[in-house]
């Protein structure tokens, strides 16, 4: 219970540089390369289908990622639709592998390896929850200074950068504080059960110690009117 508050609290201190190293700031490139686009330039691109096909749209945004035209419908529910430009139509959005390795490879050159995989769930550092067994992430982890990882959200068409020292920092304070641990955050009524009765306990001890300490605040009191 102690070194559940503990992590809570140290979770404000910054990890050191002498435990993450140097890191490798190449991928910068990829977050980057994200650019705001005119919609007048696609009027009649399949763009009356889309309105169609969702009603009560309150905003539309388009913009390029990894040189892929991107829209996104914004509902008056507060729902994103978001639709990648194919040729003269929308479709659903999707990072398509070939486009991330020659996004890779033109940041990083051809003598730094990488692992590329789907994921399909919550890892234990890029929050993620599929609407469907089909829906995936891409994760690209970099062999290079600070082993960063890339994200490709095929959800939402952004990509997210996790570095070495992110990582570590939450090893340190935010997993042991939040239980933020894969297989049980991808287990949501062992986590809550667990969340549960770290909060009954620390409530417990909250009101404890303020019962404990009613019977020591009057004696104190006593002895300071008695020094009077």
């Amino acid at each position: 219970m102690l070194m559940w508050a503990l992590s809570g609290m140290m979770y404000v201190i910054s990890v050191p540089s002498w435990l993450v190293g140097k890191t490798d700031n190449r991928s910068s490139s990829i977050l980057k390369n994200t650019t705001t686009l005119l919609l007048s330039n696609y009027i009649g691109k399949d763009l009356e289908r889309l309105y169609q096909k969702h009603n009560k749209l309150v905003r539309v945004t388009l913009s390029s990622t990894l040189s892929i035209p991107i829209i996104k419908l914004h509902d008056t529910n507060n729902k994103e639709y978001v639709y990648r430009l194919n040729g003269n139509s929308f479709t659903p959005f999707y990072f398509n592998e070939n486009e991330i390795k020659d996004a890779l490879k033109k940041s990083y050159g051809d003598e730094v390896r990488y692992a590329l995989e789907k994921i399909n769930a919550y890892d234990g550092y890029f929050k993620f929850t599929p609407n469907n067994k089909d829906e995936f992430v891409w994760r690209a982890t970099i062999e290079t200074l600070g082993e960063p990882a890339l994200y490709f959200n095929n959800q939402t068409g952004q990509i997210s950068h996790i570095s070495k020292g992110q990582r570590l920092r939450q090893w340190l304070f935010k997993k042991p504080h939040t239980l933020s641990f894969a297989w049980l955050k991808n287990r949501p009524w062992l986590w809550y059960t667990m969340i549960s009765i770290l909060l009954l306990g620390a409530f417990i001890v909250a009101v404890t110690g303020l019962i404990i300490s009613v019977p020591y605040t009057k004696r104190l009191l006593n002895k300071l009117r008695k020094k009077k």
